[in-house]
């Protein structure tokens, strides 16, 4: 019953477009666009293609053949939108189901491509060669420092000048699965120790989040990331009474937790991704809301370049203050093997968060800005490697004197 009602859909479209060539085009577009395709001239065929979708025509073996010229030129964006419109008009094409799975997979949107899987034929599952749902997706392990400049102060328990900020330690292990090819999951332990003037700090992290798609291009994604501070401080005691010896200094621990919560919301729109999200937390005491509102695009039409930016308002206890940032990146690819990634983020919120409560700087001192560049390569199909390097500006939050950090990442990705 059901592939009736989908060869009736189809016969409606086609009806449809049978109409139009009463008018004189459907003939000529049909006629121009299958000479185009058999030979295969892609360039002319997609605008061509595109040109007769803008003017009102459109039916199923126009937009295969608008998807495939796209595909043909790596225009992968492009050729998703064409394939999933086809699949629209005759949704049981195992030919346009693999165009598109291939569409979602180079341009990074793995969560589609396991949804749109859902529906393979045992047979189109074993010719993608695509095995069933795994336990682990990937497992990702990096590890890095913070390098502060030379700024010292005059520590009164020692009484001569010693490091303001010392290097920071960081490690992180990350699992990432999908459940039932509905949802993917990732969760991330950390560990951040690091000594200053104000103490010696350690902290543990855990983070999780989901990612589920919807139809036509919609994504949403909760996350939660839970932080457990340590802070063992010195100070002096009291001066001793004549006679007595000198006490020691008192040593004493605090400890905090920190909750974030994260709800971000994407839409991809053919080269264009937009995305809204809002954050809270409770760092410092204080309640923060963040809304943010981002948009990448893909000019090429495949992941060879692409351009984005995020917009945040950074609010404290219900409005009391507001803060904006924004984070402006480009991320090429030189070859297959090779993504590179240039970011900067100008700041003047207090304890920003980013990447949908992934990234959270908790400390008192304010970020000012960041330059960072990232670089990731494909050893092979189960592995990969990244660094990257970041130089931040800070200001200090007691004595607001200025200073930088040099910060150096590098991980390993394993997919089983």
């Amino acid at each position: 019953m059901r592939q009736f009602f989908k060869q009736v859909g189809l016969s409606i479209a086609l009806l449809n477009v049978l109409v139009i060539s009463a008018q004189g085009t459907f003939v000529e577009i049909d006629t121009k666009t299958y000479n185009l395709y058999m030979a295969k001239e892609w360039k002319q065929l997609l605008n061509y293609g595109h040109r007769a979708i803008k003017e009102g025509t459109d039916y199923y073996y126009l937009r295969t053949r608008v998807g495939i010229a796209a595909y043909e030129l790596k225009k992968y964006y492009v050729a998703s939108r064409h394939f999933a419109k086809a699949l629209r008009f005759n949704e049981g094409d195992e030919v346009m189901q693999e165009y598109l799975y291939y569409s979602y997979t180079f341009t990074n949107r793995f969560e589609e491509a396991n949804k749109l899987s859902k529906q393979f034929s045992a047979i189109l599952l074993e010719k993608l060669k695509l095995k069933p749902i795994r336990p682990i997706d990937f497992i990702v392990i990096e590890g890095g420092t913070k390098l502060p400049d030379k700024s010292t102060y005059q520590s009164a328990i020692t009484g001569s000048n010693t490091n303001s900020v010392n290097p920071a330690v960081y490690t992180q292990i990350g699992v990432g699965h999908s459940i039932k090819k509905r949802l993917s999951v990732f969760h991330a332990l950390t560990y951040f120790g690091q000594s200053s003037y104000t103490g010696d700090l350690t902290q543990g992290q855990y983070y999780v989040k989901a990612s589920i798609p919807f139809k036509n291009g919609w994504q949403i994604s909760p996350a939660v990331h839970y932080l457990h501070q340590r802070i063992i401080t010195e100070t002096l005691p009291p001066p001793p009474l004549p006679g007595m010896p000198r006490l020691k200094p008192i040593s004493t621990t605090s400890t905090s937790n920190i909750f974030v919560g994260a709800l971000s919301l994407r839409k991809q729109f053919g080269i264009w991704n937009f995305g809204l999200s809002n954050t809270v937390s409770n760092m410092l005491s204080k309640n923060l809301l963040l809304h943010g509102a981002s948009a990448s695009c893909a000019p090429l039409g495949n992941n060879k370049m692409l351009l984005g930016g995020t917009y945040f308002l950074h609010t404290t206890d219900a409005y009391v203050s507001v803060a904006q940032s924004f984070i402006g990146s480009l991320q090429v690819q030189p070859f297959s093997r090779l993504q590179i990634t240039f970011s900067y983020l100008n700041n003047t919120a207090q304890n920003i968060v980013e990447e949908n409560g992934y990234l959270v700087n908790n400390a008192f001192d304010l970020t000012n800005w960041r330059a960072a560049i990232l670089a990731s390569y494909q050893l092979s199909s189960k592995w990969s490697v990244y660094a990257t390097g970041q130089l931040e500006d800070k200001t200090e939050g007691i004595s607001f004197y200025n200073y930088q950090y040099t910060i150096l990442v590098a991980g390993i990705k394993i997919t089983p």
